[in-house]
């Protein structure tokens, strides 16, 4: 009978420890945990936990497999890292059967890649006129002038003066103080730029927190969109390429104000055979000496002019939310999330009836 009580004690306790494993603890250690029905983006990113978005953007707009994927946002723990994609290879069809896990280490390995041998890319690729990755957002007009060689120099109203970089002040680029009227890229700027950005070391990109500015419909109650704010890095800077000359003009001053005179010349980028058989002496001295202060003052200081150019660059980034919600398969994937400027910005349902909403 006393063994018979035994066995009863101990099968009640294992009914209780059952019990109790088949109902898992919450944080709050209290009801079991569940996924919730609705997320939404700033609320992920202002919470706790670890999630993963994507932005990504198609041809047709649609939400697609082939889909590409330019940054890959981890929220974790209140705070937000963005990774920039640079292959065009990494599409949604691709990532739709990876783990979170597989995916952040994706994401890292490309944006280490994006900025460095892909920054290098983007230069060689440009001179050769390909194109084929992400990194051409980073690669605007004023960094293409540097690659051009084409940084200029500003002065006064009559040309007496050199002054700061401004869209006020008269400009004369190299094409117009070459006498030998050479538009293309320049080389020598080109090695220089390449081998600083191979000098410059890889920088992680930092967890940050964002602000969140929300749009509400008239009875001001249901929001409607939103602009997230947050520090993002540009590599490329083209105006610092001016703003480098800028200091080198300074400390050349009557020299650079002498090319601007000799460029001035009529026929100042006409041939030399040109001149000598027109009989125009003045012009070509103009040209001879020109020639030359153009190579001393361009050429033999390309370190100088693109110090700077290439590096990581704040500012104040953004991304735009708004209606219609995106829910979308791709292969065993449901994505669900918004549209915005730049495409959309989504990440993958937990089950077949999670929604995205907007929320403070």
């Amino acid at each position: 009978m006393k063994h018979k009580s035994i066995i009863a004690f101990f099968a009640l306790g294992l009914t209780l420890v059952l019990a109790g494993c088949s109902s898992s603890s919450g944080a709050s250690g209290g009801s079991s945990i569940t996924t919730p029905k609705t997320i939404s983006f700033v609320q992920q990113a202002k919470g706790p936990g670890t999630h993963v978005w994507v932005q990504a953007w198609s041809d047709t707009g649609d939400v697609e497999k082939d889909s590409i994927v330019n940054y890959v946002y981890l929220l974790k723990n209140h705070k937000m890292i963005k990774y920039r994609i640079f292959d065009r290879s990494v599409t949604l069809g691709k990532i739709s059967s990876m783990t979170d896990d597989q995916t952040i280490k994706l994401a890292r390995d490309q944006d280490k890649k994006y900025n460095t041998s892909g920054a290098v890319s983007v230069v060689e690729d440009y001179i050769n006129k390909n194109k084929g990755h992400n990194l051409e957002n980073d690669f605007d007009g004023a960094a293409e002038n540097v690659v051009d060689g084409q940084i200029r120099v500003y002065t006064n109203a009559d040309n007496t003066k050199i002054v700061a970089p401004s869209g006020q002040a008269s400009f004369y680029s190299p094409y117009q103080l070459n006498p030998d009227d050479a538009y293309e890229p320049n080389p020598v700027i080109d090695k220089a730029l390449i081998q600083d950005i191979k000098n410059t070391p890889y920088q992680e990109p930092k967890a940050q927190t964002i602000s969140v500015k929300s749009r509400t419909d008239n009875s001001g109650n249901k929001i409607v969109s939103q602009n997230i704010r947050y520090k993002s890095i540009q590599l490329f800077d083209g105006k610092q390429a001016e703003y480098n000359l800028y200091k080198l003009a300074l400390k050349n001053e009557s020299d650079f104000l002498q090319l601007i005179k000799f460029s001035e010349a009529t026929d100042y980028q006409s041939s030399e055979s040109f001149l000598k058989e027109n009989d125009d002496t003045g012009t070509l001295n103009y040209k001879l000496k020109g020639r030359e202060l153009y190579r001393t003052l361009y050429k033999e200081h390309e370190k100088e002019l693109v110090k700077n150019v290439f590096g990581y660059h704040s500012y104040n980034g953004g991304i735009s939310l708004y209606k219609p919600f995106v829910n979308q398969r791709i292969y065993k994937t449901r994505y669900i999330g918004y549209h915005n400027n730049s495409g959309y910005l989504i990440t993958k349902a937990q089950n077949d009836t999670q929604k995205v909403s907007f929320s403070k």
